[in-house]
């Protein structure tokens, strides 16, 4: 597991020097391999959002909804998933900060929604700051 561990670390590292989106794929399999380390998977889900964003959506979806998964690495899906660009990730970052049952997850949802200045989350927050 040990050695494991340092093959996935080595090809997260030449992932991200090459800055190869055609890393994808082994980067995957460390991410969706729950006897890596959370720290591992966290710093792969990062930098697969980076390289790869179109691959990346799935499991990081994956992961939020993943009720075995650790609070720590749900929480970096949140802030991976608001790297990403499309339009189903603004209400998805708001279903997590409306409903989700972390406060962490809440916390990590409402912290990336302050980057997007719409309409939809303006109203959110002014749903939540003007709430009695």
């Amino acid at each position: 597991p040990l050695a494991e561990e340092e093959a996935a670390q080595q090809a997260l590292l030449a992932a991200v020097v090459a800055r190869d989106g055609a890393m994808a794929k082994p980067l995957l399999e460390i991410l969706e391999n729950p006897s890596y380390s959370n720290d591992l998977r966290a710093d792969t889900m990062f930098w697969l959002a980076f390289l790869a964003a179109e691959k990346a959506l799935g499991p990081i979806q994956k992961i939020l909804t993943g009720d075995d998964e650790a609070v720590e690495l749900r929480t970096t899906a949140v802030f991976a998933l608001a790297q990403l660009d499309g339009p189903k990730i603004v209400p998805r970052l708001m279903e997590i900060a409306r409903t989700s049952k972390e406060p962490e997850l809440q916390q990590a949802a409402f912290f990336a929604l302050a980057d997007h200045d719409t309409p939809e989350v303006r109203r959110l927050f002014e749903e939540i700051l003007l709430s009695p």
